[in-house]
């Protein structure tokens, strides 16, 4: 068993972050959930996170004026983008690895499926990838994009933005959010950001700073990150207290920097305790989803996290995390991983094998958060702690089916947002 130090997380605000449905961004009205979210008490699950163990990045990673490798610059007005990031309590949060990715300075994106008769940049990628200091400091390089079109509505057009993807110390800290220009004519009549509070929205804007400003070679601005943070009470007197940062949709080029090929390869081909995972996220309409990112979150085979508050021991290369695209073909999500051990529940006892997962796609201004549990641990599943906060009629969505005959097993968990058989997701 793990010797565990359970750091608990305050109550996610939900009135600081947009709703799950927003009918003025069409796309949420089949993507979110028609049931409450289903609270769950915190565990070693939710409390680590794959920020401390999964994150290689060269320095050049953070520069998207020039790691196109071309040895030529991006074309555009180039800027400097700095900040940190925080939790709720004002405390800097190290070690984060944060993606971006974005649109180029005609507001095209560098994905297939952006139809865009913009001209492209050979010399820009528009992605990049930095890990925060010991002051939880970030600071990027890049091209201030241009507006871009999209299909919501009658002459649609989304303001200057850059997609930031944050994986820091725990789940609870997840997100996935965009950073907006002050004073950009677009911002009133974008409906992504107005499904966001008013009091919130200010937090999204980034804000110029003369000091961050490079003389004859970048303009600065600065934007700081407030994810979620521990159950604290601040100390009467102080204000501490940060508002977090809203979530965003990941939106429809994600996989410009996330769910990259070989992120869902969690094990080599002979590793011991091998299964294969694959479904299917299905909208209201029992639509395949083709454009959704599923990330997953597990023990080792022993039960161990790979993370400072599990002081377990983890061998070899394992990580725990993976990220899979649904495939626009297939509709398929697949991870090839080794099958997770039990891990402590809070009250002394053992959780059933499990993977936490985490759904977002297009359409989803907040990411779904959930469990994967397996069908031939079913005398496991009954004494689970959190699988007991649900509805008895409700825990089949929850279990993966082990399909006959196949090497390695395969399992079967397909994730439905929406409908008679929607898929639970957690509040915690």
């Amino acid at each position: 068993m793990s010797e565990q130090r359970l750091r608990r997380y305050g109550p996610r605000p939900y009135d600081d972050h947009p709703p799950f449905s927003y009918p003025d961004y069409r796309s949420t009205i089949l993507r979110a959930p028609d049931n409450d979210l289903v609270s769950v008490d915190q565990t070693l699950t939710e409390t680590t996170g794959p920020g401390p163990a999964w994150s290689e990045v060269n320095g050049e990673d953070a520069d998207l004026a020039t790691n196109a490798g071309t040895g030529d610059a991006a074309i555009g007005e180039r800027i400097i983008v700095t900040g940190q990031v925080l939790d709720e309590e004002g405390l800097p949060l190290p070690s984060t690895l944060i993606e971006i990715w974005q649109a180029n300075a005609c507001g095209r994106y560098l994905h297939h499926e952006d139809a865009f008769d913009a001209p492209l940049d050979p010399n820009f990628l528009g992605v990049g990838r930095c890990l925060t200091d010991e002051e939880g400091v970030y600071r990027f390089t890049t091209i201030k994009p241009g507006a871009s079109p999209w299909n919501n509505h009658p002459n649609a057009w989304r303001p200057a933005h850059i997609h930031f993807s944050l994986l820091g110390p725990s789940l609870g800290s997840r997100l996935v959010t965009q950073m907006y220009f002050p004073d950009d004519p677009l911002l009133g009549m974008d409906p992504m950001l107005n499904s966001i509070p008013a009091h919130a929205q200010p937090r999204l804007l980034a804000a110029y700073d003369h000091d961050v400003t490079e003389d004859h070679r970048a303009l600065g601005y600065r934007w700081d990150i407030v994810v979620r943070g521990s159950a604290a009470t601040p100390i009467e007197g102080e204000e501490r207290m940060r508002g977090q940062t809203p979530s965003q949709t990941v939106g429809r080029y994600y996989s410009m920097s996330l769910g990259l090929p070989g992120e869902n390869t969690m094990v080599p081909e002979d590793a011991p305790g091998r299964i294969r995972i694959e479904g299917k996220v299905l909208d209201g309409e029992g639509t395949q989803v083709e454009d959704a990112l599923v990330e997953i979150w597990q023990s080792d085979p022993e039960g161990h996290y790979r993370h400072p508050n599990d002081r377990g021991s983890v061998s070899g290369p394992f990580t725990g995390y993976g990220r899979a695209g649904t495939d626009t073909e297939t509709g398929l999500y697949w991870f090839e991983t080794s099958k997770p051990g039990p891990v402590p529940d809070p009250e002394g006892g053992l959780q059933a094998p499990h993977a936490a997962v985490i759904v977002q796609a297009r359409g989803m201004l907040n990411p779904l958060f959930t469990r994967l549990y397996f069908s031939d641990e079913a005398e496991a599943n009954n004494g689970d702690l959190v699988l007991g906060k649900v509805p008895p009629g409700r825990r089949n969505t929850l279990v993966a089916k082990l399909q006959d005959g196949s090497d390695p097993p395969r399992y079967r968990f397909d994730i439905r947002l929406q409908g008679g058989d929607e898929t639970v997701f957690f509040d915690f």
